[in-house]
């Protein structure tokens, strides 16, 4: 099928009217009517004037924004993304390859914890396995920021941004220590 879908995709791709073309031929030109009225909003006389869609926008992305803020952070995820906001604030248009590399690696262990510790606590238990792999990535993840935090601050030659380096340096020790932490308390249960 998906052979099928890539030949027919190469066939129509600079035509106009690609994507009715690929879902008639693929037999869900009904499913491509639907979807397309929807986008629509039905009827012409549905449609919403320029401030009334702002204003739904606007009530949807409030929504988002409590459903988002109504999630549980784990202080350790929070911690890590405060670490690479600060480090990505510090580096600001002064990326060279070491900068980009610890950037990179805080954003990396922020990102894997969220999705790892983030939530209900009921789903610690039922995780555990997933969580470990986690966080064993997240380990490496913080080695790497720490040799690339050490690069950077033997080509550095700026006091204030010399003293901004080691204090990111400690964090990522007291971070990498309380993955450490963490992971032997999966372990063990």
């Amino acid at each position: 099928m998906s052979e099928v879908y890539q030949e027919i995709f190469e066939k129509y791709f600079d035509d106009a009217e690609s994507h009715q073309k690929q879902a008639y031929a693929m037999g869900l030109d009904h499913v491509y009517d639907e979807s397309e009225e929807d986008a629509l909003g039905g009827d012409e006389e549905d449609a919403l004037s320029p401030f009334e869609e702002w204003e739904r926008d606007a009530v949807n992305a409030e929504f988002l924004d409590d459903e988002i803020n109504d999630l549980k952070s784990h202080p350790l995820q929070q911690k890590a993304q405060n670490l690479a906001i600060e480090a990505l604030e510090l580096m600001g248009e002064n990326m060279n390859d070491s900068a980009m590399r610890l950037c990179s690696h805080l954003l990396q262990v922020a990102t894997k914890l969220a999705g790892a510790l983030n939530g209900d606590n009921e789903e610690f238990e039922q995780e555990s396995g997933f969580i470990l792999a986690s966080l064993k990535r997240c380990l490496h993840w913080q080695n790497d920021a720490l040799c690339a935090c050490q690069e950077l601050l033997s080509q550095c030659d700026n006091r204030e941004e010399e003293e901004a380096l080691h204090k990111i340096r400690a964090s990522i020790f007291e971070i990498r220590e309380q993955l450490t932490e963490m992971r032997r308390e999966f372990k063990q249960n």
